[in-house]
């Protein structure tokens, strides 16, 4: 367990007795009245986090400001809070809702390139997943394992050893993450004993990332997935568990190969083209569901030396945004 300082230990501890007392009442009610709960969580987080409020808000209008006016993004942001807050009361509900293959298969709909990754499995090879904060993230390596699908995924740590622990424990123990520092060897090692690595690879990977296009606009990305799938010419695929509308707990898990060379020691200019076509796929997978995206994060923060200055770039700096839109909450 990480060791914190006598100061920080006491609201560390304090944080995670919250949070466990919150997942209780959660699963204390009714899948939909926990849902329910969820919704106006995210609403109120919403209404009183002015500061994500406006990263939200901006990272909307990076992807959408051409196609969208202010009251539809405003409408698409605020959506997104409330999915948030949902996916986290449908987590408190996963093991009675969706805790054996029985349940998944009644429940989730698989769509997308799910023969050509059946195939890859049956050949008892590893191969590697990308997904972004969008739909519910947790779900995906829920339905591999529940498929009897050995799969790993790349955790940061929590700064909060206590919740850091409890995470851990919830995706399957020490055996079933990698650490995100050092990762790359562990990646290599799941791969070479034919488990599947889940990577949530929509996150900024400020100045040493590669530049990639994400809703047209260059983004800080991690090369990777891409880089260790083609090193171990490993198959690679974008997926993410979408929710349905009507009844709670109904997702598609959708998927999408992309193409990598088939050469380990392809060229610089071939390997970034994977990378490219990584971007596209989660972007097309945002486009599906862009209410069920995690817009808070800063994706576009980082910018791509020598860029030439535009009101097409992110402003995350709350004192940038127009007045009108950083003072209204709803």
């Amino acid at each position: 367990m990480r060791t914190l300082s006598p100061v920080r230990r006491a609201p560390a501890f304090l944080a995670y007795l919250g949070f466990r007392l919150a997942e209780f009442v959660l699963r204390a009610l009714p899948p939909a009245g926990a849902v329910a709960a969820g919704e106006a969580a995210g609403w109120a987080v919403w209404c009183l986090d002015a500061r994500h409020r406006w990263r939200a808000l901006e990272s909307v209008r990076v992807a959408y400001g051409a196609t969208r006016d202010a009251r539809a993004r405003r409408a698409l942001a605020r959506s997104a809070f409330r999915h948030f807050g949902r996916m986290v009361a449908e987590a408190a509900h996963f093991d009675r809702q969706l805790g054996t293959l029985a349940q998944l298969k009644r429940k989730v709909r698989l769509r997308g390139d799910w023969e050509a990754l059946f195939t890859d499995l049956y050949r008892r090879r590893g191969g590697v997943i990308v997904t972004g904060h969008l739909g519910n993230w947790e779900l995906g390596a829920r339905a591999f394992r529940l498929y009897d699908v050995p799969i790993k995924v790349v955790f940061r740590a929590l700064d909060n050893p206590w919740l850091n622990e409890y995470v851990v424990r919830s995706r399957g123990g020490p055996a079933a993450v990698i650490r995100r520092q050092g990762a790359l060897a562990g990646i290599q090692r799941a791969l070479r004993e034919g488990c599947w690595v889940g990577i949530l690879a929509d996150t900024n990977a400020g100045g040493r990332g590669e530049f990639a296009p994400f809703f047209g606009l260059a983004a800080s990305t991690f090369g990777t997935p891409v880089l260790i799938a083609v090193r171990e010419q490993a198959p690679l695929y974008a997926g993410a568990a979408l929710r349905r509308p009507g009844r709670p707990f109904r997702f598609d898990l959708v998927v999408e190969r992309v193409p990598l060379p088939t050469d380990p020691g392809a060229p610089v200019a071939e390997v970034r083209r994977g990378l490219v076509a990584m971007n596209a796929a989660l972007e097309r997978l945002v486009r599906r569901a862009p209410e069920q995206y995690h817009w808070i994060h800063r994706r576009w923060k980082v910018r791509p030396p020598g860029e030439a200055p535009g009101p097409h770039l992110p402003r995350y700096d709350r004192r940038a945004l127009p007045l009108k839109e950083a003072r209204r909450p709803v």
